[in-house]
């Protein structure tokens, strides 16, 4: 509540310069409900506040009560009662736009706007972090399967290339096989041609 802070302390700063040359005679409730108020008792305050703006005897003094009845409220509400609260402030600082306690409103309210924007823009912020967060978890295994694809694929290259120097050993083998085979081939068939020329030599 950093800016309800500001808004408090140029408004104690106003109070004090108005009664710096008031002595009470008694403790009025508008007084009750200040010490109520720098206490922390915002609860308290704003009731006791609301109290003292019916009894006010001048109208500077009801917009005093009235102004900081609506802090304490503000300062006791929940989340969800923001727009109402600042519809409150607005519609306060229109009615006392010529009192400073309007102009104070005013200036609060605008406080509160803005903070409210910067909220939700960090929580966009933060929506925006925690979906790229799980965007670079997903990338990150993909990555890492693919890592592991590109393992399984060099791998599965290597035993490929081991069979095909295999296969290549097998077909030097064969090569040599049939050229022994043929070569003993044509010594067969020279050996079968040159008996046959003897048996015919022989033949009468």
């Amino acid at each position: 509540m950093r800016s309800l802070a500001r808004v408090a302390g140029v408004a104690l700063v106003a109070i004090a310069a108005l009664s710096a040359c008031k002595t009470p005679q008694q403790t009025r409730p508008i007084d009750v409900a200040d010490r109520l108020f720098v206490r922390g008792d915002h609860e308290a305050a704003a009731v006791s506040y609301a109290a003292a703006a019916d009894i006010a005897t001048d109208s500077n003094e009801e917009l005093r009560a009235r102004f900081f009845a609506l802090l304490s409220r503000r300062a006791a509400s929940e989340p969800a009662q923001f727009e109402r609260m600042l519809g409150e402030l607005r519609s306060f600082s229109n009615e006392a736009s010529s009192s400073p306690w309007g102009r104070l409103a005013g200036f609060y309210a605008d406080e509160m706007s803005r903070t409210d924007a910067m909220q939700r823009a960090v929580q966009r912020a933060g929506a925006d972090l925690a979906a790229q967060e799980v965007r670079i978890a997903e990338l990150e295994r993909t990555l890492l399967a693919s890592g592991q694809e590109v393992s399984d694929l060099n791998a599965a290259a290597e035993a490929m290339r081991d069979e095909r120097q295999q296969l290549q050993r097998s077909v030097r083998e064969l090569e040599e096989l049939l050229q022994l085979r043929a070569a003993a081939l044509v010594s067969l068939e020279a050996e079968l041609e040159a008996l046959k020329r003897i048996d015919m030599s022989r033949t009468p």
